[in-house]
């Protein structure tokens, strides 16, 4: 092939007559003129609009076409309404190596946002990839900006909402250790974090127990209701969760009678004694006497 004897300014000009089809069969066939036109066919494929090589390379999970798309200027910074940024598609795909790659680029942002308003954090931690998360983190304090660990995606839900689901100890930690989220949001079905906890299922109670504890020392609520009006109280007494129904007791904030969506449902205290669960009734009768006791002290004083 007597084009491997051209000089590269010789070859480019030749490229520039070919259709991309043919310029990728050329760089398939031709070993040693390859990585020269492989150049060429990247900077045609990296218009300043829609990076298409870019997109398939993540998709695909190829890291060296993202890293050389990158080298030659593809934008990871791009967003279009049906398509993911491309550092959300490899979060989405739990891909370390093309997230950390994709970061790299001069026009990285950590915190972009895709469909359905969920950043690259959001999908670590619906993952619950310790890995990806810690990456993310790293990412963010390098760069000089804060993550944002509290971004409500189109469904409401916050990354410490997805963690709740899990009932994820560690990435619990590492969420609320930044002071930056709020323990008592709520979903657009009415759920905090501790509702999620609560109401996760295949997990331990000891695990979720550490997980309510976690949350109250940030602040979390615990006489929140969701829109149904069903008390944190009520759920964990549902669903015979005794550490934890002593874990929100023992905060003083919440109510053993208090009413469910206007009366309808039977309060924590009567769902206890219709299920016959013996240690919940005697814990909230003991709970009632002794808020009781205290009450009539601070009239005394």
């Amino acid at each position: 092939m007597l084009l491997k004897y051209l000089n590269d300014h010789l070859l480019s000009e030749v490229a520039a007559y070919l259709s991309d089809r043919d310029l990728n069969a050329l760089v398939q066939t031709c070993r040693r003129t390859s990585g020269r036109l492989n150049i060429t066919l990247y900077h045609r494929n990296i218009p300043a609009g829609r990076p298409y090589l870019l997109q398939w390379g993540v998709q695909k999970g190829v890291v060296g076409t993202v890293r050389q798309a990158i080298v030659v200027g593809a934008s990871v910074a791009y967003k279009e309404a049906r398509y993911n940024p491309v550092l959300v598609q490899a979060a989405i795909l739990g891909n370390l190596d093309m997230v950390a790659t994709i970061l790299t680029a001069y026009d990285a942002d950590v915190n972009v946002t895709g469909m359905y308003n969920r950043t690259a954090l959001t999908n670590a931690c619906i993952l619950a990839d310790m890995n990806l998360v810690k990456l993310l983190f790293r990412a963010a304090a390098e760069a000089g900006v804060e993550l944002a660990v509290d971004v409500a995606d189109a469904a409401g839900m916050t990354p410490i909402m997805y963690a709740a689901r899990l009932c994820n100890v560690d990435l619990f930690r590492m969420l609320l250790a930044t002071g930056r989220v709020n323990a008592s949001a709520r979903c657009r079905s009415g759920l905090t974090p501790l509702h999620h906890v609560i109401d996760c299922g295949g997990i331990t109670e000891d695990v979720r127990e550490k997980c309510v504890e976690l949350l109250l020392l940030a602040g979390a609520d615990p006489a929140a209701r969701d829109r149904h009006s069903r008390t944190v109280l009520r759920l964990a007494t549902d669903r015979n969760l005794g550490e934890i129904v002593r874990q929100l007791l023992a905060t003083g904030e919440v109510d053993p009678d208090a009413e469910e969506a206007y009366g309808r449902l039977e309060t924590a205290r009567g769902l206890a004694r219709r299920r016959s669960r013996r240690n919940l009734t005697r814990m909230f009768e003991l709970y009632t006497a002794r808020r009781l006791r205290v009450s009539v002290q601070l009239t005394y004083h």
